[in-house]
């Protein structure tokens, strides 16, 4: 056995001190950790350009006023560019309020998010798309995301018409190398061209999915990054000919291979609601589903157990089991799983419009939602799921804020059963038609979905906007100084 020594050094900001630890003596200090506020954050919206005349792009972002945090002078958040030296587009010097970003042009760059300091705990951040014209009409809504070294993207299409495509940003100093893996219903799909990927440092790389791997009916996408850190992001749109048929961000699967995951936020009303379902291991899966409804956890009739061979996509209609309800879908299996599902809402006789959930962890704290259009302008509905091993029923306040000022303008507080999923709209007369909100569970299992739509000739677009909770702090060991590495404190 080979046995390596190292070093921790550890920096006390601010404090003018540098403390050198051995492994071994973290190790031997009390259980009882530090917590530090998080101190810088990164946050990448991928593409905010406009697609067509008559559509346009917000960004959105703001650090919420909750316990624990609180302004500094001079702190800011500022939007700006793949270099940090850009200028910034929008920006923060406190929290509470919203900062907006509207783009109007088409081939926009990267929206980068940068925080250092007191703003950066919590803070969370929105790009939504509304397109009425061209190929791709909808609207899509995407949760700016940190970069990251995995991700996965499940309930995808490649059809004729199907287009999906992947966004790779690396908004860091050096390059990222990386792999992109493909699934299909008959297993991993052989895609040279998305093997051994660089990312340049504060670059973007595409990819049209469809072109790497046409004609499925199911994909699931998975990025593997070997070095450095990247944002991934799929766009999707769907057209028949010249006639739009959807358009929407698929949200990045969490908690993915695990062997119990639940998928939020499959919303209600008529049109198909697709479970795509993915086992990445070498063993086959034998998955037991059920649906999280108004009345709690229910079999899905005639999918109780499903079989699912391994690397392979397998698709599995719920609209008929789920009756037109908003449900959350609870998946139990024998082998390490990863799930998605795409929701299509027809607009009129030949035209539809989809959105898409995935795989989400519960919420840990506060969740911010930044840019909700209510009254004439939208309509938008809080989808709330408790976890079916919750130990009890679930409580969440709800607080609605006034983008400009980030002044509280009303609260609601809504209990959530065990197993069952609540829609509560976000709606009231002394609302105004732009506001942000926050959700703050009470007890651990509880998960948040936010439904958007808005209505258009012949009906209605939508998007589905997972909630999660952005970290306050991060927990770092006690250390004590080890005078036989030659660095002295002070």
């Amino acid at each position: 056995m080979v046995v390596f020594a190292a070093v921790v050094v550890v920096v006390a900001a601010g404090l003018g001190t540098l403390t050198a630890v051995r492994p071994a003596e973290i190790a031997a200090e009390e259980p009882a950790r530090g917590r530090l506020p998080v101190s810088n954050t990164v946050l990448v919206c991928p593409d905010p350009s406009a697609l067509g005349a008559d559509s346009s792009t917000d960004v959105t972002f703001a650090a919420p006023r909750v316990a624990g945090t609180a302004s500094v002078a001079g702190d800011t958040a500022a939007a700006g560019g793949l270099d940090p030296e850009s200028a910034a587009a929008a920006g923060l010097e406190a929290r509470g309020p919203v900062a907006r970003y509207p783009v109007e042009v088409t081939n926009a760059p990267p929206v980068v998010i940068r925080t250092l300091g007191s703003l950066a705990p919590g803070l969370a951040a929105t790009q939504v798309t509304r397109a009425t014209d061209g190929d791709a009409q909808g609207l899509a809504a995407s949760a700016c995301s940190e970069p990251g070294t995995s991700a996965w993207f499940v309930g995808l299409g490649t059809e004729i018409g199907h287009r999906p495509r992947l966004y790779l940003i690396n908004p860091g100093e050096t390059p990222a190398e990386l792999d992109v893996l493909l699934f299909g219903s008959g297993g991993e799909v052989d895609a040279p061209a998305a093997r051994n990927l660089v990312v340049p440092a504060r670059g973007r790389v595409t990819f049209e999915l469809d072109a790497l791997a046409p004609d499925l009916q199911q994909l699931a996408v998975q990025v593997v990054v070997r070095s450095g850190r990247v944002a991934g992001s799929v766009r999707d749109y769907w057209i028949d000919g010249l006639t739009p048929l959807g358009l929407d961000w698929v949200p990045a699967a969490e908690g993915a291979g695990t062997t119990r995951v639940v998928v939020p936020g499959v919303s209600g009303g008529a049109g198909e609601r697709l479970l795509h379902l993915l086992a990445p291991g070498a063993l086959d899966a034998r998955i037991q589903i059920r649906l999280l409804t108004a009345r709690g956890p229910i079999a899905a009739v005639g999918l109780e157990e499903v079989e699912l061979r391994a690397g392979t996509v397998r698709s599995i209609p719920l609209e008929d089991v789920a009756g037109g309800e908003p449900v959350a879908v609870e998946l139990t299996s024998d082998q390490p799983i990863v799930a998605g599902a795409r929701v299509v809402v027809p607009l009129t006789e030949d035209r539809t419009e989809m959105a898409y959930a995935a795989v989400v962890d519960p919420l840990t704290g506060t969740a911010t939602a930044t840019d909700i259009r209510t009254g004439t302008a939208g309509i938008a509905t809080l989808l709330l799921t408790a976890d079916p091993e919750a130990d009890g029923p679930v409580s969440a306040v709800i607080t609605f804020l006034d983008p400009d000022s980030g002044e509280v303008l009303a609260t609601d507080r809504v209990t959530v059963p065990v197993g069952a999923t609540l829609p509560v709209p976000i709606a009231g007369d002394d609302l105004p038609e732009r506001l942000a909100i926050t959700v703050l569970p009470s007890a651990a299992g509880l998960y948040g979905v936010l439904e958007l739509v808005e209505a258009v000739e012949g009906g209605s677009y939508v998007s589905l906007l997972p909630l999660r909770s952005p970290a306050l702090d991060i927990e770092v060991p006690r250390v004590r100084y080890d005078l036989s590495t030659g660095l002295l404190p002070g």
